[in-house]
């Protein structure tokens, strides 16, 4: 019952990790500010964890 390999995040995990953490950090703050010009800038940060997740799947 004891593994020596310490859990690994998969590098498809940490993709999704980073879509939903940019929607949601900046779905946020285009609620508080009232300007849904934030949402443009989470496309960046969404089209990396794309990248992340589909060129590192196994």
């Amino acid at each position: 019952m004891f593994n020596p390999i310490p859990f690994q995040l998969s590098r498809v995990k940490l993709g999704i990790g980073i879509i939903a953490a940019s929607i949601l950090i900046f779905t946020s703050i285009s609620i508080m500010t009232n300007n849904w010009l934030f949402l443009v800038f989470s496309i960046l940060p969404n089209l990396i964890g794309l990248f992340t997740a589909l060129i590192y799947t196994k």
